[in-house]
């Protein structure tokens, strides 16, 4: 039996015959022989098909009867492989459970038949097929407009798996909104249970047909990849790949618009629409990496796109052959031939730009769609796919131009547009580089819940703000919890700790009735202000303040929003009289998530939101963070199932909020449901393609599934949106410290003090890094710059664990002490503090701190008793409570989980040696070694 390429051999039951129905085949029955599933055999059979292809067919036999003499079956996979290459499109090895492609000229053996009614679609006629299903002009009955209807092959639409992967899909692309897209409508089913998919349908030419009449002008051929390359960058940007681009998926409008096609059938990462015996995509224009069955990024629509840029400037592609495995062979082999010999005409730049495309080592290519447009738009193009030449200047112009005063100085009467024209001349008072900080300011004898109040308002203008930056290039602004984690409270200190160049200041003033929010602009380096904006409400429904001062905002700093913008602002929200103002309380209460009791309050606080409006999405995407929070200090499931729940309410509601996506997408990471996760993040993305903490969250999944470059990449599309923020060279540092990359993290930790001089973060991190590099003395520079900055908790930890490897004891104490002055909730602090204790010689002062880590290690062991850190730990702290029968109890039950981190098999090996049993403790610190632990910590270890 062959199943996808994988031989079975079916072994007949005891007690069935022929004449014994039914003839049931079970798991039992099956047992699989020798498959080219497992990598090796897979690669094996790729290696020899390679091989042979590059051979005349008459060379072949005698080729496989040397390399296949003692294999038959691995001679029969090669030469199905060579049977089966002769077609254009790759296509699985069962002819019946895909549509071939029809030939020219003929219809599908299946066309649906004009005038049958899908749904509410009319069926007209049909426009063609291929591989990947055939499509359809149709009539939508209820819009009265025509659509093309592509349905897909019964593959997809009887799979259940792939089918609800497909579904995830293509509701991702669906939300791609960028005119170089084409716009898909909605994913259905007919009565067969055939899936299709209603696109837009637009009328031209397919840049295939266009190119039946050879090369394209210069001008031309830049233009239309420029348009295909913008395209692919805003799908880019969503984490969508497309994998199929060709010139038959490229449309030539009428109004000469380029618009890409079948981004229903592109693959987000960590969806695989293939099976084995199928690849998406024509041969000729696969990338390399496409072709060897690896996994693709975005440099494979790169490729794709160099390949098409070739063949408009050359009229042929640069890799060909008389079947599909030679067309493979020769883009794995060999090299194109230089664009400028075939056509002469071809720049040496725009040469150049072709050639990095097309370079085989993924590597080497652009990194990204972005640069290779950032290379094309030097080089002249039309402004248009039909090249029109400009017209003589008329007089007709010089008169138009004259009025053009005058519309100026109308223009110039109205003040949201004269800022802007002012500020383009430089002479606003506003920085073209809008660099922002909320500041929120405490008013005088201020209640706990006024507090909570005004820095809830302070979190949704952030909120906002981060929701349309992306729009705007030259803005970005300061999360509201690194305002926080920084100490930030003044215009002065913002631009130290973050290099802003702008603070809003947001004040409240209320009483029983009337709230007045005041709003003042100001210059950090000069501590002016600038411009200042109030707003007055009187009456308990404060339900329309957040878009009021959104507004009000956007004017102070000439910022022009879109309809778009309007409809994520009020996306999730509430008219519920007192509904907005718990909300806006529990979010200044989270956003003091530090202090355990402020989330406690900010959940019943939410709570009472959601009993004035049970569909106030917001409110349960805020219970979502918050149970979040709770889960993180704890990591006691059932508040990730709670955040889990309210998450999904949120989205049940309003599908359209990007942040509520990358909270699940965090919960799931806390879970260590790292692909449902990236799942997560990549809808986030959907929504918001500019989401940058969707990039981060991604890049977090991809580092804990080992996927280490995706991490990297992930992190770098997020500097790319804020090159000039700090925080994603941070992240990039910790990503590369993690990987042992000591020199490289260090790199971007310097990048990070380059842009904000006094970031304690970075100082901090700095020192690490020369910690690790056994660069102590620097380190200690770098730990004490970071503490005259800012006294932090995490500081003082590292001074101490620096201070403990040089046998500095009583300093390692008094580092530890700061730092529990500042944050006390860590029991792992308190045992450090007894081991420091106790080598300086305060046995009393030691014994006090382990009951304390023990009583607080305990307590996170009942939330989860299988915590092997935790449990470690105890024991330890038992051993020197002199708790010896408590310590090995626990201590059984760690060896029972079969640890195999080096870092756990060290601690069982030190508690055996606390416990005087030294050669059980090198009998397991032996194995630590093995496992990679390091000598040097042995040896630094008294």
């Amino acid at each position: 039996l062959r199943l996808w390429g994988v031989t079975y051999r079916l072994e007949r039951r005891r007690g069935h015959t022929a004449r014994t129905p039914p003839f049931e085949i079970t798991p039992r029955d099956v047992v699989l022989m020798d498959s080219p599933a497992t990598p090796e055999r897979r690669q094996r059979i790729q290696d020899l098909f390679l091989e042979a292809v590059g051979r005349p067919p008459s060379a072949r036999a005698a080729f496989l009867d040397l390399k296949c003499r003692n294999d038959p079956q691995l001679r029969a996979e090669v030469e199905e492989l060579l049977r089966t290459s002769a077609g254009e499109e790759i296509t699985p090895q069962n002819p019946d459970l895909i549509a071939s492609p029809p030939t020219a000229g003929s219809r599908s053996s299946h066309s649906i038949p004009a005038g049958t009614r899908i749904a509410h679609y009319d069926i007209v006629g049909e426009l063609g097929g291929g591989g990947m299903g055939v499509v359809y002009e149709a009539r939508d009955s209820r819009l009265g407009r025509s659509v093309a209807l592509k349905f897909l092959p019964p593959l997809i639409s009887h799979d259940a798996d792939v089918r609800a992967r497909f579904e995830q899909e293509a509701r991702a692309a669906s939300v791609l909104d960028h005119p170089n897209i084409c716009t898909i409508h909605e994913i259905g089913e007919g009565q067969q249970g055939q899936l299709y998919i209603s696109m837009a349908l637009y009328r031209g030419e397919t840049l295939k047909e266009r190119l039946e009449s050879g090369r394209l002008p210069t001008e031309q051929a830049v233009e239309i990849a420029t348009q295909i390359g913008r395209g692919l960058d805003r799908a880019h940007q969503a984490g969508i790949v497309h994998r199929d681009v060709k010139p038959a998926n490229v449309m030539l409008t009428e109004d000469g618009q380029v618009k890409i096609l079948d981004f229903g059938l592109a693959k987000l990462d960590e969806v695989q629409l293939t099976r084995s015996g199928l690849t998406l995509g024509t041969v000729a224009y696969m990338s390399p990496e496409q072709a060897r069955g690896e996994r693709v990024d975005a440099r494979t629509d790169v490729w794709s796109l160099g390949v098409v840029l070739y063949e408009m400037l050359t009229g042929r592609p640069p890799f060909q052959g008389e079947y599909s495995q030679a067309v493979i062979y020769s883009l794995l082999n060999t090299d194109p031939e230089p664009i400028e010999k075939v056509n002469p005409e071809v720049s040496g730049r725009l040469a150049k730009v072709v050639g990095r495309c097309l370079q085989k080592d993924a590597d080497k290519r652009y990194a990204s769609v972005s640069e290779v447009l950032a290379d094309l738009a030097p080089i002249p193009a039309g402004g248009t796919v039909s090249v029109v030449h400009p017209p003589r200047r008329s007089r007709r112009t010089v008169i138009a131009s004259a009025s053009l005063v005058t519309v100026l100085l109308a223009l110039l009467a109205i003040a949201p547009v004269r800022r802007t024209i002012l500020d383009a001349m430089g002479i606003s008072g506003l920085p073209v580089e809008k660099h922002l900080v909320v500041l929120s300011q405490a008013g005088p004898a201020e209640t706990p819940e006024q507090a909570a109040f005004r820095n809830g308002l302070a979190e949704t203008l952030v909120e906002s703000l981060r929701r349309i930056e992306g729009a705007e290039k030259n803005l970005w602004v300061v999360p509201t919890d690194k305002v926080v984690e920084f100490g930030v409270e003044s215009p002065a200190a913002a631009r130290r700790a973050f290099g802003a160049n702008l603070a809003v200041s947001l004040e409240v003033n209320r009483d029983a009735n009337d709230v007045r929010v005041s709003l003042h602009l100001v210059d950090t380096e000069s501590a002016k202000t600038l411009r200042t904006s109030e707003l007055d409400r009187t009456g308990a429904n404060l339900s329309d303040l957040k878009g009021d001062l959104v507004l009000a905002l956007a004017d102070l700093l000439d910022v022009s929003l879109r309809p778009s913008d309007h409809r994520a602002l009020a996306m999730g929200g509430t008219a519920a009289p007192g509904a907005y103002e718990f909300y806006t309380q529990g979010l200044g209460y989270l956003r003091q998530h530090t202090e355990g009791r402020n989330v406690d309050a900010a959940i019943f606080l939410f709570e009472q939101a959601l009993r004035h409006d049970s569909l106030f999405a917001l409110a349960h995407a805020g219970l979502g963070e918050a149970y979040l929070r709770k889960f993180t200090d704890t990591k006691d499931l059932q508040w990730a199932r709670a955040a889990e729940r309210h998450c999904e309410t949120a989205i049940e509601i309003d599908d359209q909020l990007a942040p509520v996506y990358v909270t699940l997408g965090k919960v799931h990471i806390g879970a260590g449901r790292y692909g449902t996760a990236l799942a997560e993040f990549q809808l986030a993305l959907a929504r918001d393609s500019s989401y940058a903490d969707a990039y981060r969250g991604m890049a977090k999944a991809y580092e804990s599934l080992g996927r280490i470059d995706d991490a990297e990449s992930a992190i770098r599309r997020a500097i790319a949106m804020k090159p000039d923020y700090w925080e994603g060279y941070n992240d990039l540092g910790v990503l590369y410290f993690n990987q042992g990359r000591y020199e490289d993290a260090i790199r971007q930790f310097e990048n990070v003090i380059k842009l904000t001089p006094l970031n304690f973060k970075g100082y901090r991190n700095l020192g690490a890094m020369y910690f690790y590099l056994d660069r102590r003395q620097d380190a200690v520079e770098m730990f004490e710059n970071a503490i005259d900055i800012q006294p932090d908790y995490s500081t003082y930890a590292n001074l101490a664990t620096l201070y403990f490897y040089e046998g500095r004891y009583a300093d390692v104490a008094r580092m530890y002490e700061r730092a529990l002055e500042i944050q006390d909730t860590d029991y792992r602090i308190w045992g450090y503090l007894a081991s420091a204790y106790e080598e300086s010689g305060q046995p009393d002062a030691a014994r006090r701190a382990n009951e304390r880590a023990a009583d607080m290690a305990n307590d996170h062991l009942e939330r989860n008793r299988r915590d092997p850190e935790v449990m470690a730990q105890l024991a330890g702290y038992y051993v020197e409570l002199q708790k010896g029968d408590e310590a090995r109890s626990i201590l059984k039950d760690l060896i029972a989980q079969r640890p195999g981190d080096p870092e756990e098999l060290s601690r069982i090996a030190d508690i055996y040696e606390r416990l005087g049993e030294r050669d059980e403790a090198l009998r397991w610190l032996e194995r630590a070694l093995v496992a990679g632990y390091s000598l040097v910590d042995i040896d630094d270890n008294p």
